[in-house]
């Protein structure tokens, strides 16, 4: 960012530019500018009118890259969208576990989790279409949700918790397991949760989950 003007004084106290605006100053120094607290202001519509201040300090800066347009954005620029990330490399094992169609098993017989096959072990025992399977383990790496569900007044059992219709799970060669529960239709969408962030239901289109329960038959090679 760029330094402007003591507005205390009405002075100009300094100017600095580029990625490293504030030269001269050690790092020590430095170090404690960046985690003080600051106050921000904006005087106009234009991206350019955001200004920000050290609390307690007279000196005024704009601000540049992302973080000028961070300031004043919708705060969902800055959540983290990803419901269950995982690297998809690692998985050696994968269960859809249907409400409706039962429970279906996969496994990767390469220990490496590279190279090998994906074979069905329950409720059949039948090779699996890599293909598919890959695709959906991919998708299910890089889910990510439109929106956070703010209405806290929803229950377990009208968003579909109690009983779920769907629930994946991912286990990676290490032995742990990440697992997205799918719930209930919300007009076009559907309600799915991760265990390991509790208190937080994501909601993604319907057309998204689909492709995770394409059943018994169309898995089979």
């Amino acid at each position: 960012g760029q330094r402007l003007v003591d507005d205390r004084k009405g002075s100009i106290v300094g100017t600095g530019g580029g990625e490293n605006p504030r030269d001269g100053v050690g790092p020590d120094e430095e170090t404690k500018r960046r985690r003080q607290p600051v106050d921000s202001m904006k005087v106009g519509p234009a991206w350019d009118s955001y200004f920000v201040r050290a609390k307690g300090s007279d000196d005024v800066y704009a601000p540049g890259g992302s973080v000028r347009f961070g300031l004043y954005a919708n705060i969902k620029r800055w959540r983290d969208m990803r419901i269950v990330p995982f690297d998809k490399s690692l998985v050696k094992a994968l269960t859809i576990e249907s409400r409706d169609s039962g429970t279906i098993e996969l496994v990767k017989t390469s220990d490496t989790g590279v190279n090998g096959e994906w074979r069905i072990v329950s409720p059949v025992k039948a090779p699996a279409k890599n293909e598919m399977v890959e695709t959906m383990i991919n998708s299910l790496a890089q889910l990510k949700a439109v929106e956070f569900e703010g209405n806290k007044s929803l229950t377990d059992e009208k968003m579909g918790f109690k009983r779920p219709p769907l629930i994946l799970r991912a286990k990676l060669r290490d032995g742990s397991i990440k697992t997205v529960i799918v719930g209930k239709d919300k007009v076009a969408m559907k309600w799915v949760r991760n265990p390991e962030k509790p208190g937080i239901t994501f909601t993604l289109y319907e057309y998204t989950v689909k492709p995770f329960n394409p059943g018994l038959s169309a898995l089979k090679k």
